[in-house]
């Protein structure tokens, strides 16, 4: 299951320390995509199997649009793995359309992982998560 959230540092050859709960769910080898292709201004880590469920998804998009998403999405991801150490290298494109440099956080979001720099999670976490709303949902569906 990928969930917590862990704040490191990235190193200056783009390398982030997966976190040991997360490597065993993420598989040998996953896909980093940057988040703006969901609206989000981070990266997305997904095991290979959810990442084929994902573009199972694509597929399905209408045929005059289909190859111009599947270009933008895989233009803009890529197959890593983890080095000895439990660590993935982060392509240079991806962490400078992130913007991540130093700081980092690594958040667990069922599925996939997710890689935000300190200053972009602390902007969304202080302004996207409606705290009322997420009450409101919460008791909903019976939590």
């Amino acid at each position: 299951m990928l969930t917590g959230i862990y704040e490191q540092n990235i190193d200056a050859k783009g390398r982030v320390n997966i976190p040991a709960k997360f490597r065993s769910s993420l598989g040998e080898t996953f896909v980093v995509a940057f988040g703006a292709v969901f609206d989000e201004n981070c990266v997305n880590v997904y095991p290979v199997e959810q990442w084929n469920v994902f573009m199972e998804r694509v597929a399905q998009i209408a045929p005059e649009d289909r190859a111009m998403m599947m270009r933008y999405i895989h233009s803009h991801s890529a197959e890593c793995a983890l080095d000895t150490q439990g660590r993935a290298v982060i392509p240079p494109d991806i962490r400078k359309d992130a913007g991540l440099t130093k700081e980092i956080v690594v958040v667990g979001e069922h599925t996939k992982v997710e890689i935000w720099s300190l200053d972009n999670w602390k902007k969304y976490s202080d302004n996207k998560i409606d705290m009322d709303k997420v009450s409101s949902i919460a008791k909903s569906i019976g939590l």
